[in-house]
């Protein structure tokens, strides 16, 4: 195994580590039964050379997103087919998506996810390098894929994690994707830490 596959090996632990806790934490509150797996990890240039992590041009996502400042600086995306988005939301609290105020209901749930999944996973970044953020206001919006292909581009001053990310809900049998994109200042840093960590265990 290469070093490369090592570090990607460690950090597909983390957030596995992380996303378990979250979905752990959102079954409790909305008594559901959702399982989320993490398929694919890419780290910058070829992340979107995989047709696994193409955002469809012409179909419809919500998305929530999150910045973070201070000693890691960055920003979270979680992008999910608006679809998809309908029958999770309405399953998981139990309200038909043609209810009045559904779509309320919806963005109020989907910043929720968005906060508890995006805060357990940058946080265990957080922990490995002894660091504090602080988070902004979960900005939720939705756009087609072209809407969203600005994210391909490689402009961004930070190192790119993209994970894709598949959910099932087991009570309706409802299975997606969730593409969970990081930007991450001190990605230098957090490699010098898992070459520290190597293949030991990951207590998070």
């Amino acid at each position: 195994m290469s070093s490369i596959e090592k570090r990607l090996k460690v950090i597909q632990e983390i957030i596995n580590c992380s996303i378990g806790k979250s979905t752990s934490s959102l079954n409790k509150l909305y008594s559901s039964q959702l399982s989320i797996q993490i398929p694919e990890i890419r780290i910058n240039g070829n992340s979107y050379n995989d047709q696994n992590f193409s955002i469809p041009k012409h179909e419809y996502f919500s998305c929530i997103t999150m910045d973070f400042t201070g000693d890691i600086q960055g920003r979270s995306h979680i992008i999910i087919k608006k679809e998809n988005v309908l029958q999770i939301i309405s399953n998981l609290l139990q309200i038909s998506y043609k209810a009045p105020g559904f779509d309320n209901f919806m963005t109020n749930a989907m910043v929720v996810i968005g906060n508890i999944v995006i805060h357990s996973i940058v946080g265990s970044f957080c922990k490995i390098l002894h660091s504090n953020v602080e988070f902004s206001i979960p900005d939720y919006f939705e756009g087609t894929g072209e809407i969203l292909s600005h994210w391909n581009e490689h402009s961004s001053q930070f190192t790119q994690i993209k994970v894709l990310t598949h959910f099932i809900l087991e009570s309706v049998k409802i299975s997606g994707y969730i593409f969970l994109f990081m930007e991450l200042n001190r990605f230098d840093d957090l490699i010098e830490k898992l070459e520290y960590l190597g293949n030991t265990s990951i207590a998070l």
